[in-house]
């Protein structure tokens, strides 16, 4: 959260959050359910999954082992049809972001701003070189209400998009985008294709490579399971070979004719 409010502050002037607020406390809870949990839940499960396997692997509990493979394996496929179902429909992966950035965007305030969501907005827009959900035409629409006004060397301007999609931005200098209207000097690109899961913002195609090295993850397990359970038979088959060369048999009893004129 620092990071982000230090880049925020380079924008326009030095914003004071209420970090101890109800409202910034409920809006951070908000971003963390959505972008932090659902990974982290999958990732503590499939953590944990392995752990176990590697102590029932330590204590030979097979049947316990058994099992968690099996819990593991189900794992796997279904990871593995999400990154496929992701791979082919992408833009599916960002229906909840991009209606998490429409609620930035209805609760956004303007440049001087102290509240999660208009910080977060600012820093998105900013660290994204990009504007608004879409696009940058959003900002004109009559259903957005903030606050326009930004002031350098004591005048007035009127903004017509928010000051973090300005190009060439800095902190006491009075920006392009503030002089002219004119989109060179703005970010025209969509955040909506820059935001995933993870708290970096890493692109759609590291997520994804994540996902592929959690399920390479998981066969790799698999493969461990499968050549310790062959070894073990291969130990078995020797133990019964080597038993049944020790064991001779019994000497076979022949017993002997008997003649007619043989007398006891």
């Amino acid at each position: 959260m620092q990071r982000m409010v230090l880049s925020v502050n380079n924008q326009y002037r030095v914003l004071t959050p209420e970090y101890t607020s109800s409202n910034w406390d409920s809006e951070f809870h908000r971003f963390v359910d959505l972008f932090f949990y659902s990974v982290t839940i999958w990732c503590g499960v499939i953590f944990a999954l392995h752990i176990f396997i590697l102590i029932s692997l330590i204590f030979r509990a097979e049947f316990l082992m058994l099992l968690l493979m099996v819990a593991l394996s189900v794992a796997t496929l279904v990871q593995l049809g999400f990154v496929l179902y992701q791979t082919i429909n992408p833009a599916s992966m960002n229906v909840s972001y991009q209606n998490y950035l429409k609620y930035l965007q209805a609760n956004f305030v303007g440049a001087s701003g102290n509240t999660f969501t208009t910080i977060m907005l600012n820093y998105l827009q900013h660290e994204k070189s990009c504007c608004g959900v879409k696009g940058y035409q959003e900002w004109n629409s009559s259903t957005l209400n903030w606050n326009k006004m930004v002031e350098y060397s004591g005048v007035q301007y009127e903004l017509h998009v928010p000051l973090s999609c300005c190009r060439g931005l800095a902190a006491n200098f009075t920006p392009d985008c503030a002089l002219s209207k004119d989109t060179q000097y703005i970010f025209t690109r969509g955040c909506s294709g820059f935001v995933n899961p993870l708290l970096r913002y890493m692109p759609i195609e590291q997520y994804q490579e994540l996902s592929i090295v959690f399920v390479c993850l998981h066969i790799a397990s698999i493969i461990v399971f499968v050549v310790y359970r062959c070894m073990k038979r291969q130990q078995l088959r020797k133990y019964f070979k080597k038993g049944q060369i020790t064991e001779l048999p019994a000497p076979a009893v022949t017993r002997i004719p008997r003649h007619r004129n043989d007398r006891p």
